[in-house]
């Protein structure tokens, strides 16, 4: 799928809060997902969230100023937290005030 078609999809979708990105590995492209990031966050200012099997301090610093929230580390079935996309053993790192938190 290109950039437009991503950008396209998300615009139509007029109940749209936030787009998180999950399944497979959106870093496996990072040069398209950073530019498709960049963009999404000039054009459609919308926050964008990210689970990742990565961990934090290998994202680099072009991603990250375009994110708002990460889910980081690999996903482990027997530490799944109910009600929650994520294992208990994945770190969940937020911007404010373009500063990460933990």
């Amino acid at each position: 799928m290109s950039e437009e078609n991503v950008l396209e999809k998300i615009k139509k979708n007029t109940l749209a809060e936030c787009v998180v990105f999950m399944g497979g590995e959106p870093t496996d492209q990072m040069e398209f997902f950073i530019n498709l990031c960049g963009h999404i966050k000039k054009k459609l200012k919308i926050p964008i969230a990210l689970y990742t099997g990565r961990e934090f301090e290998v994202l680099p610093s072009e991603l990250l100023e375009n994110l708002d929230l990460i889910v980081c580390g690999p996903y482990r079935a027997e530490f799944h937290v109910g009600g929650w996309p994520a294992s208990s053993n994945q770190r969940v790192f937020k911007k404010k005030d373009e500063s990460w938190k933990y």
